[in-house]
C-alpha cells in the first residue's frame, strides 16, 4: 500500500531577525517538537496505526482489506479511499470501527482529541460487465416431443431432472405449496417471492427445482441462478477482494431474472451479506423478477434477520412443505417403484412406508437401492429383500422407535409387562417372549446382535443364539410361524 509520509513544513528562522537564543531550541526540544509533528500528520499516525491493524487482523487480512485503499490527510483527519465503492462499503461495514479505533490510539498520544477516519470510493464501479461472471441461459429446446432444458439453471447446484411438478407426490398436507409453485411460475400468484419452509426432506428443493425448470421452459429467454445462500456470500467476498463487485452486481441483478437461494437464513448475523441481499432482492422486486427462497426454520425462527431483511421477506408467499405422513409415503413409494416399472407388493411397500420417517430423500435413497439391489441380484422385490435394504437407511431414531413399538406389541400379546424382557428372569414364557422380540428386532431395524444385546440385557453371544433358535424352529413349528406372522402383520399395519 502506498503511504504518503509527507513531513509537514516548518517555518525557517532568520539569524538577522532573531536573537540567537531565540532562533534555536535545544537538542531535547528539537526532538520533542519533531516528534510531536510526526505525530500530528495524519499520515504518519496511520502509518502507525497500520502496524496495530496488522496485529489485529493478521498480515494476509490486512493486505485483502486494508492495503488496496490509499491515504490522504483532511486537516488532522485521514481519508481512505479506493475505485470500488462496494469494497468501501463491505470495509466500512466490517472494518471501520476498527481501524478508527487503531487511528483514535496514535491521534489521542499526539494530543488530537477529535480526529476521525473516512473510506471514500474515487469513482464509480465499472458499469462493463466482465464475460467471465455473466453466463446466458439457452433456450429450451424439443426432443422426442418433451420439451428440454439444453442447460440447467446457472449455479453451483444441480438440477434433478426428476425435480418437475409432474413427479412430486404432494398427498394432502403439500397439495398448497405445489399449487402455489405452480401459479407462481405462470405469475398468477400475486407475489414475486415465493418462501419455503420446511424440515429436510420435506420437498422444498423438489418445488424450488420444479420452479426453476418450468419458468425456463416457459421462457427460454430468460436468465436463472440457483445457488445456496452460503455460496452466493461466498462469491461476493471474492469478488470484493479482487475488486469485481460491478460484476457481481450485474450478474445477479441486471442479468438474472429468477434468483433461486436455498437456506437463505445463512444471512442471519452477517450484516455485509444481508446489507448486499436486500439491495439484490429490493433490484429485482424493482425489475418485476422473481426470488425463490428456501430455509428449514419457520420465519417466527429467524430471530437473527436484521428487521429490514425481516420486514421484505414478510411479504413473500409463506408456502410450508411438510414431511410425508404414513398413507402419502406408501403413495410417494408406489409412484417411485411405477416410475422405475418395479414391482412391489402392497404389504412390502406398507411395510417400507412404517419403517421409514417423513424425509422424502430417504424414501427416493431406499427405492434406488431396493431397485438395485433387485436388478444386480436379478430377484423379485421379496420381504427380506425390502428389510436388507431398509437397513442401509434407517436412522437411529426410527430404530429407538421400532424397539420400542415391537417389545410394547410382544409383551401385549404374551401378557407380561415390559420390564419382564430385560429383566433376569429365565421363566420359560419369558425366555420364549424375549426371543421373539430379539428376532423382530433384528429384522425390523439394522442394529448390531451386540446392540439388540444392550436393550434386553443380554450379552452378544446370548442375543446371537436365541435368534438363531428361533430361525430353526420356524421351520418346524406352525404355531410359531402363525404367531410371528401375526406380530409382523400387526407391526407393518400399525
Amino acid at each position: 500500500m502506498e503511504i504518503f509520509a509527507n513531513t509537514p513544513d516548518s517555518d525557517v528562522c532568520s539569524m538577522e531577525n532573531l536573537a540567537p537564543d531565540s532562533c534555536f531550541e535545544s537538542g531535547a526540544d528539537l526532538a520533542q517538537t519533531q516528534l510531536s509533528d510526526d505525530l500530528v500528520s495524519p499520515l504518519n499516525r496511520w502509518k502507525l496505526a497500520q502496524q496495530d491493524l496488522i496485529q489485529a487482523l493478521s498480515i494476509e487480512n490486512y493486505k485483502v482489506w486494508i492495503e488496496p485503499f490509499t491515504a490522504r490527510a483532511e486537516g488532522h483527519n485521514l481519508v481512505l479511499e479506493c475505485g470500488d465503492r462496494f469494497f468501501c462499503q463491505f470495509v466500512t461495514d466490517k472494518y471501520l470501527k476498527l481501524i478508527q479505533d487503531c487511528f483514535q490510539k496514535h491521534s489521542l498520544a499526539a494530543g488530537q482529541l477529535e480526529a476521525s477516519v473516512e473510506i471514500m470510493a474515487t469513482s464509480k464501479p465499472n458499469s462493463t460487465p466482465n464475460d467471465s461472471l455473466v453466463e446466458e441461459v439457452p433456450p429450451a429446446v424439443i426432443m422426442n416431443n418433451h420439451r428440454q432444458l439444453a442447460r440447467p439453471p446457472i449455479g453451483p447446484l444441480q438440477v434433478n431432472p426428476l425435480f418437475t411438478f409432474n413427479h412430486f407426490v404432494p398427498g394432502d398436507d403439500n397439495i398448497v405449496p405445489l399449487e402455489a409453485a405452480k401459479t407462481f411460475v405462470k405469475g398468477n400468484l400475486g407475489f414475486n417471492v415465493i418462501l419455503f419452509t420446511g424440515d429436510v426432506g420435506s420437498g422444498k428443493t423438489h418445488l424450488t427445482q420444479a420452479i426453476l425448470q418450468d419458468y425456463l421452459i416457459n421462457f427460454p429467454e430468460k436468465q436463472a441462478y440457483y445457488l445456496f445462500a452460503e455460496n452466493f456470500a461466498n462469491e461476493m467476498s471474492a469478488c470484493l477482494k479482487h475488486h469485481q463487485m460491478s460484476d457481481f452486481v450485474y450478474k445477479y441483478r441486471q442479468a438474472c431474472d429468477i434468483l433461486a437461494l436455498e437456506d437463505f437464513d445463512f444471512f442471519c448475523g452477517k450484516p455485509a451479506y444481508e446489507a448486499e441481499f436486500i439491495y439484490t432482492l429490493e433490484f429485482l422486486l424493482n425489475q418485476g423478477k422473481k426470488l425463490v427462497l428456501t430455509t428449514r426454520k419457520s420465519f417466527q425462527e429467524l430471530n437473527k434477520l436484521s428487521p429490514q431483511l425481516k420486514s421484505r421477506v414478510s411479504a413473500s408467499f409463506p408456502a410450508q412443505t411438510n414431511q410425508p405422513s404414513y398413507n402419502d409415503r406408501i403413495a410417494i413409494l408406489k409412484y417411485k417403484a411405477k416410475l422405475s416399472n418395479l414391482n412391489v407388493s402392497p404389504t412390502i411397500l406398507e411395510f417400507l412406508a412404517d419403517r421409514t420417517n417423513g424425509d422424502m430423500r430417504n424414501l427416493e435413497s431406499l427405492m434406488m437401492t431396493i431397485l438395485a439391489n433387485s436388478r444386480f441380484s436379478k430377484r423379485p422385490v421379496t420381504m427380506d429383500l425390502a428389510q436388507k435394504c431398509l437397513s442401509f437407511v434407517q436412522d437411529t431414531a426410527s430404530n429407538e422407535q421400532s424397539t420400542d413399538r415391537i417389545i410394547k406389541l410382544v409383551c401385549q400379546n404374551c401378557h407380561l409387562g415390559e420390564t419382564d424382557l430385560a429383566s433376569n428372569s429365565r421363566e420359560r414364557n419369558i425366555k420364549d417372549a424375549r426371543a421373539i422380540a430379539m428376532y423382530l428386532v433384528r429384522n425390523f431395524t439394522n442394529l448390531t446382535y451386540s446392540n439388540i444385546g444392550k436393550v434386553f440385557n443380554r450379552k452378544h453371544s446370548t442375543t446371537l443364539h436365541a435368534i438363531e433358535t428361533i430361525k430353526n424352529r420356524l421351520k418346524n413349528d406352525p404355531n410359531l410361524k402363525a404367531k410371528l406372522d401375526y406380530l409382523t402383520h400387526q407391526l407393518i399395519n400399525r
